[in-house]
């Protein structure tokens, strides 16, 4: 305000961009969530890789549930990467 900065350039300049590493943080734990959630969603029968993992346990077939497991991590890790990959983008 000191420099005579209307509030939506004060927004846009300097508030935006402090609070955008707290922002980015929320998307990626969020993402993450909903990877925990494709295991939770097996339980009562949507279908997905968590139906693989949970047909392993069950089965006692170790390899299975392991290769779902790893797909799971790898698109979680994938998803990370882009998710920081935009903010680095966004920052400039």
């Amino acid at each position: 305000k000191s420099f005579g900065a209307s509030k939506l350039q004060t927004l846009k300049d300097v508030q935006l961009p402090l609070a955008s590493p707290t922002i980015f943080a929320s998307f990626v734990e969020s993402a993450m969530i909903i990877f925990m959630m494709v295991v939770y969603a097996s339980l009562i029968g949507a279908p997905g890789l968590g139906v693989e993992i949970l047909r392993s346990l069950g089965r006692l077939r170790i390899g299975v549930g392991i290769e779902a497991g790893i797909a799971i991590a790898l698109i979680a890790l994938l998803l990370d990467s882009l998710l920081g990959g935009f903010h680095e983008t966004i920052r400039g």
